[in-house]
């Protein structure tokens, strides 16, 4: 009789622990996937910035994206035209279009328009990055 309470509690906490780890994968699943619309939509908005920005943009591919959780600072290097390193970073507090730029000013060639324009990115191919990225 002992032998068969005891299954029933095995049985029960294995059936607890089950359930307890399916629900907090698919709780995983849907943060990263929102984490992952969000990172689309920043690399979508940064592209506009650089191609209404800079002046012959052909190329831009995206190399490394985080957020900074704590923060909500997005951290995004991209590759503009296969030679051109822009490391970029989008403040919560900031305007998409108002982002902070940096840049090595002795390799970057890319001539900054004296005002922005409407361009849009149909003429420009775009890499964006597809794989899952850490947050900090």
């Amino acid at each position: 009789m002992k032998k068969i309470i005891w299954l029933f509690i095995v049985i029960g906490l294995l059936l607890v622990i089950a359930i307890g780890t399916r629900v907090y994968m698919d709780k995983n699943e849907s943060v990263n996937m929102k984490s992952n619309q969000n990172l689309l939509i920043k690399q979508e908005q940064l592209a506009l910035y650089i191609a209404r920005n800079y002046e012959r943009v052909k190329e831009i591919e995206f190399e490394n994206a985080y957020e900074v959780k704590k923060t909500g600072t997005w951290h995004v290097s991209a590759i503009i035209n296969k030679s051109n390193i822009l490391k970029i970073t989008l403040e919560e507090s900031r305007s998409p279009r108002n982002p902070r730029i940096g840049y090595n000013p002795d390799d970057f060639q890319l001539i900054e328009k004296i005002e922005p324009d409407d361009a849009d990115l149909s003429k420009i191919k775009v890499i964006y990055l597809e794989e899952d990225n850490d947050s900090r």
